[in-house]
């Protein structure tokens, strides 16, 4: 019984803190044959509105060019921190938006974003967004590929 109760704790924790960042499941969709793009619907942590780092996990992007960032409040959801900061990371740490993309989360702005980087995308990228700190704030990130 004890043993039980020691791994129901641990697993406890283990969920609680998995989810303690917030969450950002993401979608690929194929736009046209040269075309695809990812959309991650980012909801924030129910006490400090962050997210961990999401790296995105379709390979189908390598070889091909970020073309545009598409930055949104989900308005039917909770409002996001005005001004908050997104960043598209490769896998070396550099910004693809190259700062393009700081102040562009806002809680009633879409905002397009075009890269300044144009080299081929060689693997994973990665979303990061800061200065976000409404908790559970809903947002949605939309990334642009092409050939």
């Amino acid at each position: 019984m004890r043993q039980i109760f020691l791994t129901l704790l641990i697993l406890f924790f283990t969920v609680a803190s998995a989810l303690a960042d917030g969450t950002a499941p993401q979608v690929s969709t194929v736009l046209s044959r040269d075309m695809l793009q990812i959309t991650f619907t980012v909801t924030g942590d129910a006490s400090t509105g962050a997210i961990s780092d999401q790296d995105t996990t379709d390979g189908r992007i390598i070889g091909m060019y970020l073309y545009r960032v598409i930055v949104e409040n989900d308005s039917g959801d909770t409002s996001v921190t005005d001004n908050s900061d997104v960043y598209i990371l490769d896998a070396g740490g550099t910004d693809l938006l190259n700062g393009k993309g700081v102040d562009q989360l806002d809680d009633d702005t879409r905002n397009y974003i075009r890269p300044c980087r144009h080299d081929p995308i060689t693997g994973a990228l990665t979303l990061d967004v800061n200065s976000q700190a409404t908790a559970s704030g809903v947002y949605i990130v939309t990334l642009i590929f092409a050939k």
